[in-house]
């Protein structure tokens, strides 16, 4: 394995998306599971140091996840995610026998996916592309995988679909299905989700402006009708030659074979308005309500993102490592808090910050 794609981004933003499309790619390697880089302790690992070297094989394991029990036509919320640690007793032991005969093998990130390969029986070609993804990531800084042949791609999003979307979710975990509109999240859970929303928008600019390896890949010219010029303009980033089979999203899932769980999402609108709407671009005139958007325009003038958000990709690529100098720094004292803190290394403090932000499955209800 010479060279990797991360896609390293926050949720809600078409990682999904972009790593279906990419799936069709013959030139790029998708392994049928994820690691969890930050959304899991210890955060970092396996991509960072790690003092137990009795404890790898444990912790790898207990990070990585597949699908558990899924079939061809599974839907993305029936999914039961399982460790590799949890699905089979045999693994660990298994594991530790294939880590102990590495010559000199080390901790980090290339003997952990040497391991995983070996265990799953995958045979990665070594003159593909190999592509990971974790949401969150980003958070951890620029630096947390060093020398190593590596292109980031961060998938954004307009920030009021971002927050429509997790509105959904929040929704979904609560009650299944319901209507959206009449439903409102609380000031303190619409301002905290903006603020991430925005911070990976400041972070992926930043890091677009340090190093054009982290790469910015817009939702919105996923799901429309720059799809094509985006993804062109994205496999000459990658130095692959066009293939046609990115075109489409729609992969076809063998029963019996195991996939990573991006293949299996859908819309979170749809699946809580029971196949009613699944509206993505501009979702949040669908889910939020009009006191949601006032609210969210009073903290911030979105406005500032429109020329981007309707530009062409390659305008967007030209202008956008701009963007995390604008003034949205001082319109939110946690955003401006939050890049200074970034662009200084600290980045686990950071991160430990983001995540008392987040809302999910098991804190939905404090949000409305």
């Amino acid at each position: 394995m010479k060279k990797f794609i991360f896609i390293n981004s926050m949720s809600r933003t078409g990682t999904s998306l972009l790593y279906q499309l990419l799936y069709g790619h013959p030139g790029i390697f998708h392994p049928p599971f994820r690691i969890q880089y930050a959304c899991s302790k210890p955060v970092g690992f396996p991509a960072v140091g790690f003092d137990d070297s009795d404890m790898f094989c444990e912790r790898l394991l207990s990070k990585t996840t597949t699908p558990f029990g899924a079939s061809g036509s599974t839907e993305w919320s029936e999914l039961k995610m399982v460790s590799l640690g949890e699905q089979c007793s045999d693994n660990l032991s298994k594991a530790k026998n294939l880590f102990s005969s590495y010559p000199e093998a080390g901790q980090g990130f290339m003997t952990s996916l040497r391991v995983l390969n070996d265990l799953l029986a995958l045979s990665p070609d070594l003159d593909s592309y190999y592509c990971l993804q974790e949401d969150h990531a980003y958070v951890l800084g620029s630096k947390w995988i060093e020398g190593i042949d590596i292109k980031y791609l961060t998938t954004l999003r307009s920030p009021f679909d971002m927050l429509a979307s997790k509105k959904n979710m929040l929704l979904f975990h609560l009650h299944g299905t319901a209507s959206p509109t009449e439903y409102c999240m609380n000031q303190v859970a619409l301002e905290r989700e903006l603020v991430r929303a925005l911070f990976s928008w400041c972070v992926a600019s930043y890091e677009f402006s340090k190093n054009k390896s982290f790469y910015p890949v817009l939702f919105e010219h996923l799901k429309g009708e720059h799809r094509s010029a985006s993804l062109r303009l994205l496999m000459t980033h990658l130095g692959l030659d066009y293939h046609c089979a990115i075109e489409s999203d729609s992969n076809q899932l063998e029963d019996g074979k195991l996939y990573n769980e991006l293949l299996y999402t859908g819309s979170s609108l749809g699946k809580i308005t029971g196949g009613k709407s699944s509206k993505t671009v501009g979702a949040s005139k669908v889910s939020l309500s009009q006191q949601e958007r006032d609210y969210i325009c009073d903290l911030v003038d979105i406005e500032k993102l429109a020329p981007l958000l309707s530009s062409t990709p390659s305008f967007f690529n030209e202008e956008f490592d701009s963007f995390w100098k604008e003034s949205f720094l001082s319109d939110i004292p946690a955003l401006a808090r939050w890049m200074e803190m970034y662009v200084s290394g600290q980045h686990v403090s950071v991160f430990e910050d983001y995540s008392s932000y987040n809302y999910g499955g098991s804190n939905a209800e404090s949000a409305f």
